[in-house]
């Protein structure tokens, strides 16, 4: 099979943002993150959470979590791959164990969703297939290498490898992929300190001749061990990166960008899709290069905690009749819930997810060109506000506000109207100037809108009217004292 790309989409709207339902203020303690339901693992890296959870397991696996067929040479493996239909798809039959709590389930599906999502595999609920993956609360992680016809096994044990990128690497392994360390090429990108490796794991760092695809070697791959997988020695580590011994390897969060692209390229999906993984980045139209004009292009971002926060420095027309604009979605897919729709030449909102997952649909005409451009980071708290007559509240309220916390909320009303903010309840540490905790607002949707004020102390007088649709409210804390924080009732109203 020949490499894919990847398909990226990205919708751009009208003024009106096209803003249909609410993103609501998130707390700490119950946002929706990716892995929300992992159970505590020390920090650990997926491969390391591998290595434990299969320790002492019987079975033989083969680089820590393969589990080999006695037909099959683990080095190179034929006809491993999947099935594409005639419509372009990849189609993978599942079933889920009933054991599995409905929380386990959805955390699962979750991490199924995303390959749907950047390419042209889908993971479909069995019918009557006789080829399916069995995932099952087994002993420990692990899976076979691609198909191996019939109902074949993903073990996926409840109380240790329920992660999102755990589930990913799995799957990885599903659809006919080794590790990235055990690349033929590895050697020229890291150095493997086989003094620091028992003699019974040297196995696992054997390298296999597998198809590269041409893709770069990937160091952020869901699929690399850590530095200190399978390492005997304290304080030793047995992989280093070359030539830069200090490129981070090993990951918690999952699919990297070139994993996406090494899936498409092995099952030659025809698509438009770019994966930013980390806690910021920078995405542009540069970045597409659609080559099915039947289909958008879409960027994924993931961060590995927190919410996104989301701002686009530029999106122009450049030529007449544009009408390009961008959905952005609030989670992994285009049925997650719309956070808004920001359109070519106008106003450019700043925009906090729900969750660690943003989606970005570019949708334009192929007649016609625009451009674009952004970045995200991260943020602790915060919101997208949409709906007329609901109310934003500092983190925790009405309990006192946390140390060293960020929030920030924006509240987008239709064209032609204004925010009114009536503060029911402020208090936050009182300073000279605000300098230690407080509540920026900005009249506008940018975070350098002009200043409508920086507030902090006891108020019961605060009320607030942007000149504009759009208000953005800011708040910080330092690490000593600490009020109750705010609550603020917001309505829209016509502009006078």
């Amino acid at each position: 099979m020949v490499p894919g790309a990847l398909s990226l989409l990205i919708s751009a709207s009208v003024w009106s943002l096209g803003l249909t339902l609410p993103a609501r203020t998130v707390k700490q303690d119950d946002r929706t993150d990716a892995n929300k339901n992992t159970p505590s693992d020390g920090g650990l890296f997926i491969s390391d959470q591998i290595v434990k959870a299969n320790k002492g397991i019987p079975y033989i696996l083969y680089q820590g979590d393969i589990r080999l067929l006695t037909s099959r040479s683990a080095r190179i493996c034929d006809a491993c791959a999947w099935d594409k239909s005639g419509q372009g798809l990849v189609i993978v039959p599942y079933v889920i164990s009933s054991v599995y709590s409905g929380t386990n389930k959805d955390l699962i599906t979750s991490a199924l969703l995303e390959f749907e999502t950047m390419t042209c595999v889908r993971f479909r609920v069995r019918n009557k297939e006789s080829n399916y993956l069995n995932v099952d609360d087994g002993e420990g992680c692990w899976s076979y290498i691609g198909r191996i016809r019939g109902a074949q096994t993903v073990s996926l044990q409840q109380t240790a490898c329920m992660n999102y990128g755990l589930i990913q690497h799995e799957m990885m392994h599903a659809l006919s992929f080794f590790h990235e360390h055990n690349r033929f090429d590895r050697d020229s990108y890291v150095k493997i300190n086989w003094q620091y490796i028992s003699p019974e794991a040297k196995d696992q760092f054997k390298m296999d001749n597998g198809n590269a695809f041409n893709i770069s070697y990937d160091y952020t791959s869901v699929m690399h061990y850590s530095s200190k997988t399978f390492v005997n020695t304290s304080g030793q580590v047995s992989i280093i990166p070359i030539p830069n011994p200090n490129v981070s390897i090993g990951q918690r969060t999952g699919l990297s960008s070139l994993d996406v692209k090494r899936i498409n390229a092995l099952y030659n999906c025809n698509l438009c899709r770019t994966k930013l993984l980390g806690a910021s980045g920078n995405f542009s139209s540069s970045d597409a290069t659609a080559t099915n004009t039947s289909d958008n292009c879409l960027w994924l971002l993931h961060a590995p905690s927190n919410l996104i926060l989301l701002q686009f420095a530029k999106f122009v027309c450049l030529s007449k009749n544009c009408n390009a604009k961008i959905n952005v979605y609030n989670g992994v897919t285009k049925n997650s819930s719309l956070l808004a729709t920001v359109i070519a030449g106008q106003p450019l909102p700043v925009l906090v997810s729900s969750s660690t997952l943003v989606l970005l649909e570019y949708i334009t005409n192929a007649s016609t060109q625009s451009s674009f451009s952004g970045s995200y980071s991260t943020v602790m708290y915060g919101g997208t506000f949409t709906t007329d007559g609901g109310s934003v509240r500092s983190p925790n309220y009405p309990f006192s506000y946390p140390n060293n916390a960020r929030g920030i909320y924006i509240i987008i009303a239709p064209p032609k109207k204004q925010v009114l903010l009536t503060f029911s309840e402020f208090d936050i540490e009182s300073s000279s100037k605000c300098s230690n905790d407080s509540l920026r607002i900005t009249d506008g949707g940018n975070l350098n809108a002009p200043l409508l004020g920086v507030y902090c102390g006891n108020r019961s007088d605060l009320v607030i009217t942007s000149s504009g649709p759009m208000v953005v409210l800011q708040f910080s804390s330092n690490s000593n004292i600490n009020g109750k924080g705010f609550k603020a009732n917001f309505s829209f109203v016509s502009t006078r």
